[in-house]
């Protein structure tokens, strides 16, 4: 796993730098810094594994679906609006009505708080935070990948093209995540008063439609 390669590789460095004579308090040094680097790759690869990271990605994506459903069938005036009012509440209050997601969004706030109490996940720093979400988000888009087409051409513009997209939405999905985590809402709250979910999963529609815009200037340039 790509966890495991981080400890994998620091482990040869290890042996490298260990096998100077003299410089032992160095290689004591190297040795810590490797060792720290082994714990944070084992500490993601933990979290990834917990059912309730499972469940929040589960939950995620599900939502993620169905506002890009809704907002699919939005004009370019009225998407614009959307992202305009980000900060309304009461507008905001209403699209969540209008969306259909009120319930979406309070499993999603009971997911989110059961990984934050259940898993080190609050330990990842932000880089860390960001490799978990993004790994597992791309290895989701390679399965779609592999399931579309049983051969990959490289060379072939369409499928270069394919490929650059779907990385587009796993960083897509991986942000609106990170956007999720960052929420501060209490699950007690009413979530039509905690809009920052329905704010993150407003701008992952957007950043979806950037990668939609991006794929057809893809396909244009070939």
């Amino acid at each position: 796993m790509f966890y495991r390669a981080v400890l994998i590789v620091s482990t040869v460095f290890v042996v490298y730098s260990c096998s100077s004579e003299g410089q032992s308090n160095d290689c004591q040094t190297e040795s810590e810094i490797v060792d720290e680097q082994g714990f944070r790759a084992q500490l993601m690869e933990t979290v990834a594994e917990e059912n309730a990271f499972l469940d929040f990605k589960m939950c995620s994506q599900q939502l993620c679906k169905q506002i890009l459903d809704h907002t699919s069938a939005m004009s370019r005036e009225e998407f614009d609006e959307l992202m305009y009012n980000l900060n309304n509440d009461d507008y905001m209050e209403a699209f969540i009505n209008k969306a259909d997601i009120k319930d979406g969004l309070l499993l999603l706030a009971k997911t989110k708080e059961k990984l934050v109490i259940n898993t080190d996940i609050l330990r990842l720093n932000k880089t860390e935070q960001t490799q978990l979400f993004l790994s597992f988000s791309e290895k989701r888009m390679r399965v779609v990948i592999k399931t579309r087409s049983t051969e990959c051409n490289p060379y072939d513009p369409v499928e270069t093209c394919e490929e650059r997209r779907k990385s587009d939405y796993a960083w897509a999905q991986g942000k609106a995540d990170l956007a999720i985590i960052g929420c501060t809402c209490l699950v007690e709250v009413p979530v039509v008063a905690c809009l920052c979910y329905a704010a993150a999963l407003a701008n992952y529609a957007d950043d979806i439609r950037l990668a939609e815009r991006a794929y057809e200037d893809c396909l244009k340039s070939k």
